[in-house]
Formats: structure tokens, sequence, C-alpha cells
């Protein structure tokens, strides 16, 4: 597996696939802990709960890690674009 970085994950997407890693665990299993862990890697992107998104995210002013709001990310709002290309 070749990991890609975070620079390169938006202007890169054509050219490397896409390598998803699910986490799924109910409520105090560690599952937040692990994606934290994981996403102190460079090489990594911890998105958090992706189930919280369009209500949190792109509707409301939830914080990204970023420090900005998803709404104003410069990597949400292209995946937003590119989202909303796909689906029409």
């Amino acid at each position: 597996m070749t990991p890609i970085s975070k620079e390169d994950s938006l202007h890169s997407a054509n050219t490397h696939p896409l390598r998803v890693i699910y986490i799924c665990g109910i409520e105090h299993t560690g599952s937040t802990l692990l994606g934290y862990v994981l996403g102190n890697n460079r090489d990594v992107t911890c998105v958090g709960e992706l189930s919280q998104l369009p209500r949190l995210g792109w509707q409301g002013s939830h914080p990204c890690a970023c420090g900005e709001t998803i709404a104003a990310c410069p990597v949400w709002t292209e995946i937003l674009e590119r989202w909303r290309a796909a689906t029409g």
C-alpha cells in the first residue's frame, strides 16, 4: 500500500488509488482514540464521524480539525464540490 499524504490527497486523486480504513465501534470502545492515533501519521487523514457531516458540517458551523468551520475548510469544500458534481 502506498500512502497518500494529506497535501497530495486531493490533487493526485486521479493518479493514486484512494485507500480507506473504516473504523467502527460503539460508544466507549476506543474507535475515536484509534482514529486520532492513526491521524497523527502524516500520511493518514482522520475524518471523524462522517455520519454527522451533512447535519453538523455542511449545514452548520461545526469546526474542522484545521481550525476553520467545515463549510469554510478548503479540503471539505473541494470534497463537497466533487460530491455534488458526481451526484448531480
